[in-house]
């Protein structure tokens, strides 16, 4: 599914952000609803996936969904009606963001452009809502700021 022009405005500007800023010898990062196979019969796409390098190196491309978890992945809301399967958008939300950690995904965070919040997970610790002006870490020591970043780039979602 395409993205809505606030989404591509906000997947454009993170992705800008980790592009100028993350260390590429030590992670890979890639956009565009990234296949992850996480089970049999059970796959995601995600927005934004950040890899370990090394990691990602040794595993052996076939022309599938990636089998092995990446460090981090970032979604940026949804455009999907979820009153087909049953579920909420907060249960989608909560339901992916669990098969994620499941699988070994590290960080999983959420930006929500209708709240301006950022809903981050991580394995074992309790999940948080943070504003979009609070500044959040997205890998190890890179700390980042949605609403700074957007201000910036000169957008106003």
């Amino acid at each position: 599914m395409g993205q809505s022009d606030i989404q591509a405005i906000i997947h454009g500007v993170i992705m800008n952000f980790l592009i100028k800023n993350i260390d590429e010898s030590r992670f890979f990062t890639v956009g565009n609803e990234t296949g992850l196979h996480l089970d049999k019969k059970s796959n995601v796409f995600s927005d934004i996936v950040i890899s370990d390098k090394s990691t990602l190196q040794k595993y052996q491309a076939q022309g599938e969904y990636f089998k092995i978890p990446p460090l981090s992945v970032i979604e940026i809301d949804i455009q999907g009606d979820t009153s087909d399967f049953g579920i909420s958008e907060l249960d989608y939300y909560c339901m992916k963001t669990k098969a994620l950690l499941d699988f070994g995904v590290k960080k999983v965070l959420w930006f929500f452009s209708k709240t301006k919040q950022v809903f981050v997970a991580k394995p074992s610790q309790n999940w948080q809502i943070i504003d979009w002006n609070k500044d959040l870490l997205i890998l190890e020591n890179y700390r980042f700021n949605i609403n700074e970043e957007l201000e910036k780039s000169g957008w106003r979602v």
